[in-house]
């Protein structure tokens, strides 16, 4: 019969005679086998699959009912007290899947895997090269009814290798393990001990500071480092932090001049002497700035506030740079510019027409805009003709510079693409908001006429 399993464990064929509890050829069923070589044997540490036929005395084989139940031990005595098995499987260690496929039961196969990796297989085989153990199978039919299929000798043999260590090289280039924690020993004993206790210790090669180690350091600092004893050093004197001769005595003479109390209305001149902030109300919105010979620093007008100051940044924001000096004004027909509110145009879905001569060529637009709302922020898109821009706009007004491809003349249409995916200029709530043109200039050039 083909026997087929998942190869990680040795197969040993076993033919028990039932009738007498032994092991027996398949040729002679009647007879047990006496031969030492011919019994089976299992080694320390591993583990093996049982393969049992179990046949009568005419070679016919036993059957195995279903609610059969099995049992298999090996060990060296019949100690039963305080004595521990040397390997033992159970029920369900019996035709585990792969240890036999095929086994019949009709046929009186079953498989038994079994582990000889214990503990009291390893201490009864000692250091003996083999030795006579008894294995035992056992049938349970039902929960009290046992019977004795097996009880004969086997052989147990021993392994080179279980737990042992590596050996160690015989190169003589290379340190053992136990010579380098030797060398480390004699090197953490050849470190000299402070007279107080304190040192170094070492324990399986690993070095630690004494506790007393931190004692040392506080002792020390009662005394001078070399560098202090070679150089002259002095003494600190109470109550200050430099030493009395860190500063010479100019030197000493202008720091006493520096003052910790006072408004801080006044400041130290160059001549050794506090003087008053001057200043004057005249001129609206302040007058100039400048120095008094002797007198220090003269500001004229009221101080400017950190609020007035950013207001004053967001003005400039609404003139024009000095490069932009040379565009004009364009003339906007009433309908467009609205002098209660102040801007040019509104610009939300909307066509913005621009008038210029016909003898004159435009190439640039300056636009100053802001937000409809405001309070707005996002980007803007105009469009005239086939041409368009991408405005940033903010609350604030910012100027914007419009290049042309292509110069015009007459009559040009300036256009809120506001379906254009890249206008962003919305509310909180997400709405889209137009701009406001607050100011345009134009730069033109002759054509002729």
């Amino acid at each position: 019969m083909a026997v087929s399993n998942s190869g990680n464990y040795r197969n040993i064929p076993v033919y028990v005679n039932v009738e007498n509890a032994s092991i027996v050829e398949n040729e002679q069923p009647y007879e047990a086998v006496s031969r030492t070589d011919q019994l089976p044997s299992v080694f320390c540490g591993e583990t093996v699959i049982f393969h049992f036929y179990l046949i009568d005395s005419e070679g016919h084989p036993v059957p195995v009912e279903q609610n059969d139940q099995f049992e298999l031990s090996i060990d060296a005595d019949f100690i039963h007290e305080n004595d521990t098995l040397m390997a033992y499987s159970g029920h369900d260690m019996v035709n585990l899947p792969g240890d036999w496929d095929g086994a019949s039961a009709d046929a009186g196969q079953l498989a038994v895997r079994v582990s000889c990796n214990t503990d009291t297989f390893v201490s009864k085989l000692g250091g003996t090269e083999s030795m006579n153990v008894w294995l035992e199978l056992r049938r349970f039919h039902g929960s009290e009814h046992m019977s004795e299929l097996l009880c004969y000798r086997i052989r147990a043999k021993n392994v080179v290798h279980l737990t042992e260590n590596q050996p160690d090289p015989s190169d003589v280039n290379y340190y053992t393990a136990s010579q380098v924690d030797a060398k480390i020993a004699s090197l953490a004993a050849s470190i000299p001990s402070c007279s107080a206790g304190y040192g170094i210790s070492e324990t399986d090669g690993v070095f630690s500071l004494d506790d007393s180690v931190a004692a040392l350091k506080t002792d020390l600092a009662d005394y001078l480092t070399l560098s202090q004893a070679e150089t002259g050093y002095v003494a600190q004197e109470a109550g200050k932090v430099l030493s009395s001769n860190d500063y010479t005595d100019a030197d000493a003479s202008k720091v006493a001049l520096l003052q910790t109390t006072g408004t801080g209305s006044q400041f130290l001149g160059d001549d050794g002497n506090y003087h008053a902030l001057e200043g004057s109300s005249s001129g609206e919105g302040g007058g100039s700035t400048g120095y008094t010979a002797g007198n220090g620093i003269v500001i004229s007008g009221s101080e400017i506030s950190v609020a007035e100051d950013v207001a004053l940044k967001t003005d400039l924001d609404g003139y024009l740079k000095k490069e932009f000096a040379s565009y004009r004004p364009l003339v906007m027909h009433p309908v467009f510019y609205t002098e209660s509110d102040g801007f040019y145009a509104l610009l939300n879905e909307t066509t913005f027409q621009l008038q210029t001569e016909t003898v004159w060529q435009v190439q640039t637009l300056l636009l100053r805009v802001m937000s409809e709302d405001g309070t707005s922020t996002g980007n803007a898109v105009l469009s005239a003709g086939t041409e368009s821009w991408i405005l940033p706009v903010t609350q604030a007004a910012v100027w914007h510079k419009l290049e042309l491809n292509t110069p015009y003349s007459g009559l040009l249409q300036l256009e809120a693409d506001m379906e254009n995916a890249s206008w962003t200029l919305k509310d909180a709530s997400d709405s889209k908001k137009g701009i406001r043109i607050l100011d345009l200039r134009i730069q033109e050039s002759w054509s002729g006429l």
